[in-house]
């Protein structure tokens, strides 16, 4: 039963988008300029956030933890109040 539940997360809508920026991320960064150290660092910077967003999901998820979740959420909505208009 409990093995059932531990990829629970991965059905999770959130979790799922977050996989398919994470994906989007990677193919734009594959068209970056190699040459450009601002764009490099820029570019690591975008596959970290990238990454990290169904990573919390994931563990916000398994140790079942509301304010986790809360924070996750509060993150989600400045994000997209700030880089979203």
């Amino acid at each position: 039963m409990e093995d059932d539940n531990r990829d629970a997360y991965k059905q999770m809508p959130i979790y799922r988008k977050g996989r398919e920026i994470a994906e989007l991320v990677e193919a734009i960064l594959d068209l970056a300029d190699k040459d450009n150290e601002h764009m490099q660092s820029v570019c690591g910077m975008m596959y970290v956030d990238a990454h990290n967003l169904s990573v919390k999901v994931a563990g916000a998820e398994a140790a079942d933890l509301y304010d986790l979740r809360i924070s996750i959420a509060l993150v989600s909505v400045v994000y997209k109040m700030t880089f979203c208009k």
